[in-house]
Order: structure tokens, then sequence, then C-alpha cells
């Protein structure tokens, strides 16, 4: 019910100007829709942004640059400054029942199903 468009690692993000890298991320199916979970290490509430656009999900953050004076660097590896997922939500999705959550660097995304599309019970009366 969630496809991923683009399926490289890395997506150039045109407004920014700067590469930016898809997050490792979980997509798990429940009764009353799907949750994702976005591992966003050192992105920041400020620096996040949830969007949609129709049935188009977009994700983007940028990483903390603050690093405090009195640390020294011995050993450093490349690690992603900005961090972009596009996902397609499918028809049966309600884009405006997302619920965002951010915990140390974990994004929480609660996507709930449309009404129309849940499974209800019809009583049928007797003649």
């Amino acid at each position: 019910m969630l496809t991923n468009p683009d399926t490289s690692r890395s997506l150039v993000d045109a407004t920014a100007g700067e590469q930016a890298t898809q997050p490792a991320y979980r997509v798990r199916k429940h009764e009353e829709g799907f949750t994702i979970l976005l591992a966003l290490p050192g992105v920041s509430h400020d620096l996040l942004s949830v969007s949609t656009k129709q049935d188009t999900l977009t994700v983007t953050g940028q990483r903390a640059k603050d690093i405090p004076e009195e640390w020294k660097c011995h050993r450093s590896s490349p690690s992603p400054a900005a961090y972009r997922l596009v996902l397609q939500l499918h028809p049966d999705l309600d884009p405006s029942s997302i619920r965002a959550h951010l915990d140390e660097g974990l994004l929480t995304l609660e996507i709930s199903h449309r009404e129309s599309a849940r499974a209800r019970r019809i009583d049928v009366n007797r003649s």
C-alpha cells in the first residue's frame, strides 16, 4: 500500500541544492492503517518537514551542524547532512489522518485507512 517511486538510495533535492540521502525506514501494517518508522539521527524538530500533496508523502530533514567546541575529532566517517524520503500512498489511506512524532532521531508516522476503505459490519434486519 506504500510505494517508493525512486528506488535509489541517494536523491538530489533540487530545493536545497545539496545531496539528500534516503533514510532507513520500516513500514508496519495493522488493522487501522500503517506505521512508518524512519531513522533520522541528528535531525531536530525545527529542521524536519513532513508534508503531503495529493497521495504523495514527503519527509525531509537536515542534521544539526552544531558540534560542541570542546569536542576533538579522532576519527570520523561521512554522515549525511540531509535526508529525503518520498512515498506514494495507496488511495485507501487518508493523508489528512497522518500523525507524526519525533523522539531521539526516530520519526514515527501513523497513517489511517480512509473511512470508506475500512471494514464494517452490516446488520441484516428480519422481515
